[in-house]
């Protein structure tokens, strides 16, 4: 079964050329278009081909910055893929000691969220604590954290179970070597935040009622014993809230906070101290330590000598402070952040060593630092670290463990000797791969906004080891709000952010008004006027970063998560600076928030909006900023995200904005993830969403994508989207030639070829063979003539009716009619003798699956440059003509 003609003499030549390469059906095999047409003479024109390796990914770059190629913004080929993001991919939390022994969790996307407590025992050896399907996940306050405790080896965890009633939420007591036991009844109850009284074997924790139907929950401290379900005290109650129980060195004293509606945690806490009965059953004697409605009191600890330390900001700053019994000390009182917003249990930003020594870390001008405060002295040391982010630190004596990370480090668990100041890395969230080269460094920036005032944030320039920027181009900005809305910006590695910029995007994680990290009044500038402060400092940012050339003005766009959605709806609907958007389980609609939300949050718009109040009409704050009342407003294109189970922001805030949206004919997409809650943790719902917003935003902003990605339906939005068409963009040394494919007529040859595109097979291979009156043949060697591994043969469609005619794209191959791989060449003449007749060995013919729609004038060029013999190769150009990139194009 020959490829082409029908030449006995020109079949005899090719299988003799096939013999000298050493056979057609090597490790490689050989692809070979083999022929032109009856009537040309130089018959012996058409034979040669291996193919090889499995295919480069491109991206090794060039040290020298001039050699990297220039391409559009956006268009940049990238190592940081979305299945690299989640895939191997842990995110790290609360961190626990059991004497040498040192405990943290990981949520796995990759087993559906799943968080599994992981031991590292003294002798180096890690191991997973919760078997499978055990999820260590507590609900309380909807956001969590701190879901275990540790005590003698003994591990005891709150269990997550999204199939049962009540999600589970019991404590489970986890022996090694044995099944998990329930410790607390089945029953509507949630428990968080447990200490381990191994003296009187009870726990103290924070426990959430939710028995109560259509009422709202009641938060109380409660001690349960570690045998007994039923067994269950109740310490302290009648506030809305309580957190951080913690019981003194000698087991008399029971410290805690509390705090009411309307305040949130960072707004104002009470810390309370009461005796512990001798059975742990009650407590008596409460003493008001520090705290108050306008006081934000963080992490009560006690030292070894029975002093108790916290976190404070009656001084505007978030400093530490000891109360020996009667009076409140500060400890090396400064201008710094060492307190964190109480979004989750279980956050620690010092821990007690001895009663000499405190570990501490704080943040200043957004960067997280380590250090140490001699508490006899009130002496104070920072020291240098490796790290820009450092969190959940505990110690035992001698050392301190920690999680951290850097602009350039995944977040580690890190221990760390105090003595001999050596850091030691016990874990990583997921492992760097490829070179640091591509990633982008964090620049801070203070820039002007309203009231006269300066606002902050974080800019990420587009980076790359293998491209730079076309001359005169300014990027595309991708402009982030953080949720919270008091939380901030993290200078540590985050490849979701890297995602962006090493395709040639910026991104700004902007520190708005109202954000953590530069005291009370910086936190206090959104109360009443959330929707405005945010909106204005996001905008002024994106402005400032345009007037300095980092972005384009007219390809900015915005995203955010839960509170950083309202603000990104709120700043497309109420401002036209922003070009796009993307709203992950976004509000946008206050009144349904303030109406239909869980109790943790149920007051918050009271401080960040007014006190809500009922009708709800235009002049109501509520009203007027909403983004949902004013779609006529927009004007721009908006793809929104959202789980269906999302107890935060209800998935019909998403719905509603999608009618709105779809009524005004805007242009928008939107994906619901079936039993996702707030904040994404399955893997395959992380990596379609990002390169959903991806493809999203190459739509809107025209440019094509180096790394295809699956498209998503844009609604109101030209005649077809997804395309129905199947282009393909060869990114060439010579310019770019876009194939249009034909998947009706061809297709497991369409279908194989887009599979050797997605996995950037073609990247920097070159065409190899080039005859000036017959055809250009690519797709199996790199520009030093080697071979690259292929999958297996596909079927032969050549008897689908297309014909080699000029400008088409066809398959390559030996004398076996279904020996194609990878190869492919381009017809530069009518060439029907390589068309399909009959099913014989001669008359197979060559599988047409597509046709050049432009770049033609690129087809001729290559067509005409010089080549020459290579080894056994010959036609090879002697200018290596190189695919530089293909990628899948939506539309043309």
């Amino acid at each position: 079964m020959e490829l082409n003609k029908k030449s006995s003499v020109f079949l005899a030549l090719a299988l003799a050329f096939l013999i000298a390469l050493g056979g057609c059906n090597s490790s490689s095999s050989s692809d070979d278009v083999n022929g032109q047409t009856d009537d040309v003479e130089d018959v012996g024109d058409g034979d040669d081909g291996d193919n090889g390796d499995d295919g480069d990914d491109g991206d090794d770059g060039d040290d020298d910055v001039d050699n990297r190629i220039e391409a559009a913004y956006g268009s940049w080929k990238s190592p940081i893929t979305s299945d690299m993001i989640v895939s191997e991919s842990v995110t790290l939390g609360q961190i626990q000691l059991d004497g040498e022994d040192v405990y943290w969790t990981e949520r796995r996307p990759d087993e559906g969220g799943r968080t599994v407590i992981v031991r590292r025992s003294m002798d180096g050896w890690t191991s997973d604590v919760n078997p499978s399907p055990f999820d260590a996940r507590t609900l309380v306050h909807s956001y969590g954290g701190g879901a275990f405790a540790v005590s003698d080896s003994v591990v005891y965890f709150s269990n997550f179970d999204p199939g049962s009633d009540n999600y589970d939420q019991r404590i489970y007591r986890m022996v090694p070597g044995e099944t998990p036991e329930p410790i607390t009844p089945a029953a509507a109850m949630r428990y968080a935040d447990g200490v381990i009284d191994s003296t009187r074997g009870r726990m103290i924790c924070v426990r959430e009622d939710h028995t109560i139907p259509d009422q709202e929950e009641t938060n109380t401290i409660v001690s349960l014993t570690l045998t007994d379900p039923y067994d269950v005290q109740i310490l302290v109650s009648g506030e809305d809230f309580y957190s951080t129980p913690r019981i003194s060195p000698d087991g008399s004293r029971l410290a805690w906070l509390a705090w009411n509606h309307p305040n949130m945690p960072w707004d104002g806490t009470d810390l309370w101290v009461a005796d512990l009965s001798a059975d742990g059953r009650s407590v008596s004697n409460y003493t008001l330590v520090a705290g108050g409605v306008s006081e934000s009191v963080f992490q009560p600890e006690w030292g070894p000598d029975g002093t108790l330390y916290f976190v404070s900001d009656r001084t505007n700053w978030w400093n530490l402070y000891r109360w020996p019994y009667d009076a409140v000390e500060p400890l090396a009182p400064m201008d710094a952040e060492f307190g964190l917003p109480q979004w989750l249990f279980g956050w620690t930003t010092y821990t007690v060593e001895s009663a000499d020594r405190i570990v501490c870390t704080y943040t200043q001008d957004g960067l997280w630092h380590l250090g140490i405060i001699d508490t006899t002295g009130n002496t104070f040391e920072t020291l240098d670290t490796p790290y820009t982010e450092i969190e959940y630190l505990r110690s035992v004596p001698g050392k301190a463990v920690f999680i951290a990370s850097s602009p350039s480090m995944a977040p580690s668990v890190v221990r760390f000797d105090i003595d001999s100041r050596e850091f030691e890395t016990l874990q990583v969230s997921k492992d760097i791969t490829f070179d640091v080269g591509y990633i982008a460094t964090p620049q801070p920036v203070t820039f002007p906004t309203e009231g006269g005032l300066d606002a902050y944030g974080l800019y990420y320039p587009p980076t790359s080891l293998e491209y730079k920027a076309s001359m005169g181009e300014n990027p595309p900005l991708v402009v982030s709000t953080h949720g919270g809305p008091t939380s901030a910006a993290s200078t540590g590695l985050d490849l979701r952010i890297q995602y962006w910029t090493s395709r040639g995007i910026a991104f700004f994680d902007v520190n708005y008004g109202g954000s953590t990290g530069y005291g009370r009044e910086y936190r206090q500038r959104l109360n009443g006027n959330w929707g405005i402060v945010d909106v204005n400092d996001a905008v002024n940012g994106a402005e400032y970063l345009a007037s300095y050339d980092e972005a384009d003005i007219d390809r900015l766009a915005i995203r955010g998560g839960s509170a950083g959605g309202y603000t990104t709806l709120a700043s497309l609907t109420f401002k036209t600076l922003f070009k796009a958007g993307a709203s992950y389980y976004g509000i946008s609609d206050l009144e349904v928030l303030a109406r239909d939300t869980h109790k943790f949050e149920s007051r918050y718009l009271d401080t960040l909006i007014g006190p809500f109040s009922e009708p709800v009409e235009p002049g109501s704050p509520y009203y007027d900023r909403s983004p949902i009342h004013f779609t006529d407003n927009l004007s721009c294109p908006v793809i929104l995200f959202q789980g269906s189970d999302d107890p935060v922001v209800p998935p019909n805030q998403a719905r509603m904005m999608v009618d709105a949206l779809e009524r005004k004919g805007i242009p928008y997409a939107y994906l619901e993830f079936e039993g996702e809650q707030h904040g994404f943790r399955q893997a395959e719902n992380i990596k379609r969403s990002l390169d959903a917003e991806l493809y999203f935003y190459s739509q809107i902003f025209g440019f094509d994508l180096a790394d295809p990605v699956e498209p998503v339906k844009i609604e109101n939005f030209g005649d077809d989207q997804p395309s129905d068409k199947n282009l393909v963009r060869l990114v060439t040394n010579m310019g770019d030639i876009l194939l249009e494919l034909n998947s009706e007529k061809a297709p497991v040859t369409v279908d194989n070829f887009f599979q050797y595109v997605a996995e950037g097979f073609y990247d920097g291979t070159i065409f190899h063979r080039v005859i000036g009156d017959f055809m250009i043949q690519g797709g199996g060697f790199d520009s030093d003539m080697n071979p690259r591994d292929t999958r297996d043969p596909i079927i032969n469609e050549a008897d689908n009716g297309l014909s080699n005619d000029i400008y088409t794209v066809a398959m390559a191959r030996t004398t076996d009619p279904h020996s194609a791989t990878s190869q492919f060449y381009i017809n530069v003449v009518d060439n029907t003798s390589l068309n399909h007749t009959d099913t014989t060995e001669d008359g197979w013919g060559y599988a047409v699956f597509g046709e050049v729609v432009e770049g033609k004038e690129v087809v001729d060029a290559i067509k005409a440059v010089p080549t020459q013999t290579v080894g056994s190769y010959e036609d090879v150009p002697v200018d290596p003509v190189i695919i530089i990139y293909a990628t899948v194009v939506s539309d043309m």
